[in-house]
């Protein structure tokens, strides 16, 4: 058999290649939908129960009771927060979603309108939902 090649059958490097277009379209798809910290999530702690108790601190600071609700709106969608429209136990709400890989993290944040249209109640909760 001098001068003829040895016939590798394609199997292997097929399935590598297949392997390597998948993680870089799921890496790809990662990047692109990943959106980077608000401010109001930013450098929060590690642990869910303190996280949560410091995004709350922070939403009561940055929103003070009496703000009028489109301005709170406003602020919030600025910072990546989706309105939910609809309300629970006189509550509104907004969420962000700062999803990893493979878990969900969500910032909500729900308030209480008033009779002239100002916030009289808010709150801020940090978690995990689905992992």
């Amino acid at each position: 058999m001098d001068g003829l090649r040895m016939f590798k059958p394609p199997g292997k490097s097929i399935a590598l290649f297949a392997t390597g277009i998948t993680v870089g379209v799921v890496f790809t798809f990662c990047w692109i939908t990943a959106q980077p910290s608000a401010a109001l999530t930013q450098g929060l702690p590690s642990e869910w129960k303190a996280a949560s108790a410091q995004f709350d601190l922070r939403i009561r600071e940055r929103f003070v009771i009496g703000i009028p609700t489109w301005q709170l709106i406003e602020q919030l969608k600025a910072q990546g927060f989706t309105p939910t429209w609809y309300e629970v136990d006189g509550e509104y709400g907004a969420m962000r979603s700062e999803d990893r890989f493979v878990c969900r993290i969500v910032a909500r944040v729900y308030w209480r309108p008033g009779p002239s249209g100002t916030v009289v109640a808010i709150r801020g909760q940090y978690r995990e939902e689905g992992c």
